[in-house]
Order: structure tokens, then C-alpha cells, then sequence
């Protein structure tokens, strides 16, 4: 199993923990808000539960 991130806010793709509040220089991003139906702090980690998540359940049927 491989897991890839090269943490693309603009296409959708990040998994390391983020603040809520983005950089808003010099580019402004969208905050995690929504992830998964999260929201707050929770939203910060969003990514990283869901993987969380699923490694276990792919490897216990794959190996």
C-alpha cells in the first residue's frame, strides 16, 4: 500500500493536520471546514482519520 499526498488544497488532495484559519497571503485557501461533514478543530485532522480509518480495513482484507 502506498499512500501519496502532495497536499494540493486547489485539487482537493492534502492529509497532514491544518490550521482552520489558511494563509491569506499571498494566496487565500479554503479551510478543511466540511471534511468528512466535520467542522472546527476536527475538520484540522479530517484527512488523516480517514486514513486512519481505512488502512486497517484495507490491510485486514489484503494483507
Amino acid at each position: 500500500m502506498s499512500i501519496t499526498s502532495f497536499n494540493e488544497w486547489h485539487e482537493g488532495s492534502m492529509i497532514e493536520p491544518a490550521t482552520n484559519t489558511p494563509p491569506t497571503n499571498p494566496v487565500t485557501y479554503l479551510t478543511y471546514n466540511g471534511a468528512y461533514g466535520t467542522s472546527g478543530a476536527a475538520a484540522q485532522t479530517a484527512y488523516l482519520d480517514r486514513t486512519a480509518f481505512w488502512v486497517p480495513q484495507y490491510v485486514a482484507k489484503h494483507g
